[in-house]
């Protein structure tokens, strides 16, 4: 006779994981990102313009963001968000493989995975209240804060270690995966 359990893990420990992983493989590029530009150029100038055209996005749309995800179905929002993070990702990794450096593909890559993510954010927080008892909500955004101060401490060391292994269209790449691994988790 077979043994079997069931354990019950609540929904917003599977987004807690996949946002936690997520989380360290956006830092990660964004490390990379500044790496490679200050690499490619050798202008801390360019460097700052290339991650400034990566905030303005998430300034902007996260209040626009924020209305819309009110009017929709939070969960199916986020599939397709970060269904297109990954698409949009993944196929500018694959196209950089042996190539050459071009600003101009940077800035206009920055600018929308930076509008994609802007609208990501505010669902994402507006969501976890839904999966959760009500008396919960303060455990719950402790436990998220916890998740992104884990990634925050982790992502430097990862990409310090890893930038000694890997080119720029590899970490691309694993910044796609990073968002994979969250469908599969929201499946």
């Amino acid at each position: 006779m077979k043994a079997s359990f069931k354990v019950n893990i609540p929904p917003v420990f599977y987004l807690w994981v996949g946002q936690g992983i997520s989380s360290i493989g956006s830092m990660v590029y964004n490390i990379a990102l500044a790496w490679y530009v200050m690499k490619q150029t050798g202008s801390p100038l360019v460097m700052g313009t290339v991650l400034l055209v990566g905030m303005v996005p998430k300034i902007v749309l996260s209040i626009i963001a924020g209305i819309v995800g009110d009017k929709v179905s939070k969960k199916k929002f986020l599939i397709i968000v970060d269904l297109l993070r990954f698409t949009l990702t993944t196929a500018w990794g694959i196209s950089l493989i042996g190539r050459t450096f071009n600003l101009v593909e940077v800035y206009i890559f920055t600018f929308s995975l930076s509008m994609v993510d802007a609208v990501f954010n505010p669902v994402y927080g507006a969501l976890i209240p839904e999966l959760i008892k009500k008396d919960n909500v303060t455990w719950a955004a402790s436990i998220n804060q916890m998740v992104f101060r884990t990634a925050t401490i982790l992502a430097p060391s990862v990409a310090g270690f890893a930038i000694m292994l890997l080119n720029f269209s590899q970490f691309v790449l694993f910044n796609g995966i990073t968002f994979l691994y969250k469908l599969n988790e929201r499946k």
